[in-house]
């Protein structure tokens, strides 16, 4: 049985034409048969008109209702045994199995912990020799001094204002703005017909 009802708008109108005394056995009956089917047994004739207008109006929601819940309730029962398969398929694994899935998982944990603490490695920043900056400002062409450079920083823990150096070349590159026009210094190298024959020869290790 149902546990609602619902009123038709023109039902209400009607009702509210009848004797005030009247209304309230009017709704009742409606009521009894929505909810149960029973048939109206007064002897009120504008009320039994009434009520078999409205019958049609109040069976069809009925039907409509059954309706519903039938559906709902094949749908449950659907979803229960889907539930149920699905159970059943994943009890049917073998030890083995769930344990190579639970292998294959740590190793990609593991995979994916390695490569992103190589990452973070590579990425740190690693403090130049001398050598190294020599090589780049000859790369370079330009006039800054090397030793200079590397004491420079040592001295402000290769700091940048307050922040740790990221790229000591940027920063060589920097110092190359600053001496734009300077012959080069302490590379090892003087300006001359052999320059450039000479600074290829010192790139390549010559």
């Amino acid at each position: 049985m149902k546990d609602n009802v619902i009123i038709n708008r023109n039902f209400a109108k009607a009702v509210s034409k009848l004797p005030a005394e009247k209304r309230g056995e009017a709704y009742e009956a409606y009521i009894a048969y929505a909810l149960d089917g029973e048939e109206y047994t007064g002897d009120d004739f504008a009320i039994a008109a009434l009520l078999e207008a409205f019958k049609s109006f109040i069976d069809e929601n009925n039907d409509k209702y059954h309706a519903r819940c039938e559906r709902a309730k094949k749908l449950n029962e659907s979803r229960s045994e889907q539930c149920r398969d699905d159970i059943d398929t994943k009890s049917s694994q073998s030890r083995d199995e769930v344990a190579c899935v639970s292998v294959s998982d740590s190793v990609y944990v593991l995979k994916e912990k390695d490569s992103k603490e190589s990452k973070k490695k590579s990425s740190a920043f690693r403090r130049p020799t001398v050598d190294d900056v020599r090589a780049y400002c000859i790369e370079r062409h330009n006039s800054v001094d090397p030793q200079r450079f590397v004491d420079f920083y040592d001295s402000k823990g290769w700091k940048v204002g307050k922040d740790s150096m990221k790229d000591w070349k940027a920063c060589v590159r920097t110092w190359e703005q600053r001496n734009l026009g300077e012959p080069p210094k302490n590379t090892g190298i003087t300006r001359g017909t052999d320059y450039d024959a000479l600074l290829t020869a010192r790139i390549r290790g010559g």
